[in-house]
């Protein structure tokens, strides 16, 4: 070989070499792994614990907490199947795991967002729950957690009211995350919200929102040798500004999770090149872990084992959840202290409750029937627990609690004064405010009819021939709703303390 020839050989070799090591600073070199496991969370809400004052309750993120650190540690655990290869695991959240809805949500997500920062979250999206929120407190929220905030669409605005925080925000929240396990395999991670939520509250918060499935092409194109595997998650889906058919078409993208109509078998055969994959994420109020196991076969076509991890109160909290929950209570209990201080502060609305020893006159067998019941003893149950000047408990286990949602104070129970005749759940919980029955009924026994007074004030407020407001199912699931009562049914409910009409 010429000197000639081998110099053009050598440099040749030298610029490939160069070339090889260029590109491979862009891409990762093509990973084999067995198993890749995604683990999503979302829609919590502030839900961070169930109450426990019913048997099979379900969700809470103590719960999720302990149930995600367990997943992640069995998904990397080898098996037999996995031939001596790796395995990767992520978590992932799709956002509204905060509420701004009321006082007790917003110190109860202030408490599931410390939370969050105690898991190895790969990616955290923001959602219409947090959106809710004004820039300034959700700055508060959000600042000094270190959560992986990703939203690819989001850009916050200067809001109408209140301060502008929006170039803060925006340095919080990136577009895209990449996970890398420990055996070098990257997992690329997209969020996106669905950009209808911005109707109305993009002006009112101060944000805007792009086409999702745009948004998400766009890193695709730019990122995808980034990483070995891509997926998307879309907050609030089911609002369908998001296309999913857009989603279907971009190249490289291997999962969706947030559309509630999943992919069925028969739709996306096994087979390469058949993907993204769309699941549902994950139901309301903590009360269930999506699980998506991505398998590797040794001919590199992917199957996706997808399903939801119920997490029912059988389910061991989490300590360090435990530990932020003790010290959110105080906050709860001052909240139930200042709602009785603004309620004793205010006049009075009629009509008042009178407490059950009011009934026995007329109602004796009726009243001794409900004592016996276990609405009686439900101030007890909060008691023994130690929680008993819970603002977020109490309002289901006394008479006319001070913080009855759209009613002014009536005189009920207020923890201050701690009245014993409005403690548990009595007749007027059900009824309403018993004064007007009383005024009615002491007027028809004089036969004096319906007092003048009161024949407007009757027919406004939907009330019987009695005075009293007409009890039902909707009464009844105000307390007894899926979280805290998942068995419920009217009808066996109703056999429990049904009792005569018969008002002698």
């Amino acid at each position: 070989m010429s000197t000639r020839r081998f110099q053009v050989l050598y440099c040749a070799v030298v610029v490939a070499l160069l070339a090889g090591s260029l590109f491979a600073g862009c891409a990762p070199q093509e990973k084999r792994i067995a198993r890749l496991t995604v683990l999503v969370s979302g829609n919590t809400l502030s839900y961070i614990s169930n109450c426990g004052c019913a048997l099979g309750q379900y969700g809470g993120y103590k719960r999720l907490a302990r149930l995600a650190r367990q997943e992640l540690e069995s998904a990397l655990k080898p098996q037999p199947q996995d031939k001596g290869l790796p395995c990767a695991a992520v978590l992932i959240d799709v956002g509204n795991f905060a509420d701004f809805s009321d006082q007790v949500s917003r110190i109860n997500s202030d408490g599931v967002v410390e939370g969050m920062t105690t898991l190895p979250y790969a990616m955290v999206g923001l959602g219409l729950h947090e959106l809710a929120y004004p820039q300034a407190r959700l700055w508060d929220l959000l600042k000094d957690t270190d959560l992986p905030l990703t939203a690819a669409n989001l850009t916050f605005t200067a809001p109408p009211d209140g301060d502008d925080l929006s170039a803060e925000l925006n340095a919080l929240i990136q577009p895209y995350r990449i996970a890398e396990s420990a055996d070098g395999y990257k997992t690329g991670l997209i969020h996106v919200i669905d950009q209808n939520v911005q109707d109305g509250l993009g002006k009112l918060t101060g944000f805007a929102l792009t086409d999702g499935a745009n948004a998400a092409q766009a890193i695709l194109d730019e990122h995808r040798g980034e990483a070995d595997y891509w997926l998307v998650s879309v907050a609030d889906a089911n609002r369908q500004g998001t296309s999913r058919d857009k989603l279907a078409d971009l190249p490289g993208l291997m999962l969706v999770i947030g559309f509630e109509t999943p992919t069925k078998s028969a739709e996306r055969p096994q087979v390469e090149g058949a993907y993204p994959w769309f699941f549902e994420g994950p139901y309301t109020k903590s009360k269930d872990l999506v699980r998506v196991i991505n398998v590797f076969k040794p001919e590199d076509v992917v199957s996706m084992e997808y399903d939801k991890l119920s997490i029912p109160d059988s389910i061991k909290a989490d300590e360090q959840i435990n530990e932020i929950i003790a010290r959110l209570l105080p906050r709860l209990e001052q909240l139930e202290i200042d709602q009785a201080s603004a309620a004793k502060a205010q006049d009075l609305r009629h009509p008042l409750y009178l407490g059950q020893e009011s009934c026995r006159d007329c109602h004796a067998a009726v009243l001794e029937n409900q004592l016996q019941t276990e609405h009686a003893t439900a101030l007890t149950t909060l008691v023994e627990i130690q929680q008993a000047r819970n603002a977020e408990c109490l309002p289901c286990h006394v008479v006319g609690h001070v913080n009855l949602p759209g009613v002014e104070w009536s005189g009920g129970w207020n923890v201050l004064d701690d009245q014993p005749g409005l403690r548990g759940v009595q007749c007027e919980n059900c009824h309403g405010p018993g004064e007007y029955h009383v005024q009615l009924m002491e007027s028809l026994e004089l036969d004096q009819g319906v007092p003048p007074e009161l024949e407007p004030v009757l027919m406004e407020e939907g009330r019987d021939r009695f005075g009293l407001l007409e009890p039902g199912d909707s009464a009844c699931i105000v307390c007894h709703d899926e979280l805290h009562s998942p068995d419920y049914e009217f009808e066996k409910y109703w056999e429990q303390i049904e009792h005569s009409e018969d008002r002698e």
